[in-house]
């Protein structure tokens, strides 16, 4: 019974077979002399008429790639025309120095300036030092 149906599954396939070879034929034929159909002399001519036709790929969205950029090193200035500084490793002592020029008195704009780090730097080690209003 099992070698009967495999047997005809073996004849379907090869029936399959043949319709998808008959499809290509036939759809091969009809590309052949599509341009004549259409009106074109040559194939080439059909073929730069639809590229012609064919839309532009939408914009990307997001940041635009820069070749000039991507090819500078990486010490060279930002596109902005700013080169960008090195950043400045906290150390213990440097985080006692500001620690201390808080506790004198100094504003934020100016140990930020003298000791070469942002604002947001020596606000946030003023804070863990228990140096501001909201850490006490």
């Amino acid at each position: 019974m099992l070698s009967k149906r495999m047997q005809e599954l073996a004849v379907q396939k090869a029936k399959l077979i043949e319709l998808e070879n008959a499809i290509i034929a036939e759809r091969d034929a009809q590309l052949r002399n599509l341009h004549e159909e259409l009106g074109y002399a040559t194939r080439d001519e059909l073929i730069n008429a639809l590229r012609a036709v064919e839309k532009p790929a939408p914009a990307k969205r997001g940041r635009k790639k820069r070749a000039a950029a991507a090819a500078a090193p990486a010490s060279a200035p930002a596109a902005g025309g700013k080169k960008r500084r090195k950043r400045t490793k906290i150390t213990a002592e440097l985080r006692k120095s500001i620690e201390d020029a808080a506790k004198s008195g100094a504003t934020g704009a100016a140990i930020a300036k003298q000791y070469g780090v942002s604002l947001p730097t020596v606000q946030n080690i003023k804070r863990a030092a228990g140096l501001t209003r909201g850490s006490s």
